[in-house]
């Protein structure tokens, strides 16, 4: 029983972990956004069979993809498709941490492919070669950092994110 109990309190690390994210990068997540965050979560729990996209999150969560855009432009958050992809890496890189995993074996288990997760490291982290199991934690704390000065926290703040989010 406490067996399943701690599994089930560190499968959350990586959800919460996300969630904090979206408040200290915005300052607060706005309110169109959590379902839609919430969404993309539970999807990445659940897994499936490719990436979610932006049309099956906002059909989830009851919200037109216009109502999502314009939560993203006045929060400074990047475009949906943009957020989807920076949340789909920190969840994989946060669940491979936590769970003393290999990257890929996080990825299969939020239903994304190793090839989709490997673009998203080229296109987001193009200075980290590559995604190494030894490697994670500095990874996560890359992608957090890079996430944060994207949505406009300059670089202390973005730094600040990163070592409070990053490490455990």
């Amino acid at each position: 029983m406490l067996a399943e109990v701690t599994a089930a309190l560190v499968a959350k690390v990586p959800e919460m972990l996300i969630r904090e994210l979206m408040d200290l990068a915005t300052r607060g997540t706005p309110s169109g956004l959590i379902g839609f965050v919430e969404a993309l979560l539970d999807r990445l729990r659940q897994g499936g069979i490719e990436a979610p996209t932006v049309a099956d999150l906002a059909t989830r969560c009851h919200l037109p993809i216009w109502t999502i855009r314009r939560a993203c432009r006045s929060s400074g958050l990047p475009l949906p498709e943009r957020l989807v992809e920076w949340l789909n890496l920190i969840y994989v890189l946060a669940v491979a941490d936590w769970e003393q995993i290999s990257v890929a074996r996080a990825a299969a288990q939020a239903g994304l492919s190793t090839k989709y997760v490997r673009g998203l490291r080229r296109k987001l982290l193009a200075d980290v070669t590559r995604l190494s199991k030894s490697r994670r934690r500095e990874t996560l704390s890359a992608a957090i950092e890079r996430f944060a000065r994207t949505c406009g926290l300059p670089r202390p703040q973005a730094a600040d994110v990163a070592a409070r989010l990053g490490g455990r």
